[in-house]
């Protein structure tokens, strides 16, 4: 299990990075780059409710890095649908409870289902 050996290491942001365009791209001649520090405090959302679910007891096992690169792929395709090119994080707080409840068990004792337990860790985040 990698939850584990995640967690004994901390090596917690694994495939999770910041958007740098590359000079002479598409994406990089785009209007409306969002600035460096908001891409640093998106990132550092994202960082902190996969953490969340590692954390506080909830559940039996947090979300794995995987499990957080579906959740940036389910985000980025709810933005597009949104109008935007760019992830907010009201579009990770969309989609995480659908994408990522089955992936998770409530810790042995918990009595809530993983869905209640998301919904009520996004209240916490805020």
């Amino acid at each position: 299990m990698a939850g584990p050996v995640i967690e004994r290491i901390g090596f917690a942001q694994a495939f999770s990075f910041k958007y740098s365009p590359r000079p002479g791209t598409p994406a990089a001649a785009l209007p409306g780059q969002v600035p460096e520090a908001e891409k640093e405090a998106r990132l550092a959302e994202l960082q902190a409710l996969l953490h969340a679910t590692r954390s506080g007891g909830r559940f039996a096992q947090g979300l794995s890095p995987r499990a957080g690169l579906a959740l940036l792929r389910a985000a980025r395709a709810y933005a597009l649908l949104q109008g935007r090119a760019y992830v907010a994080p009201d579009d990770l707080y969309a989609v995480v409870v659908p994408v990522a409840a089955h992936r998770l068990r409530p810790a042995p004792g918990v009595a809530h289902d993983s869905a209640a337990l998301l919904r009520a860790l996004l209240q916490e985040l805020g």
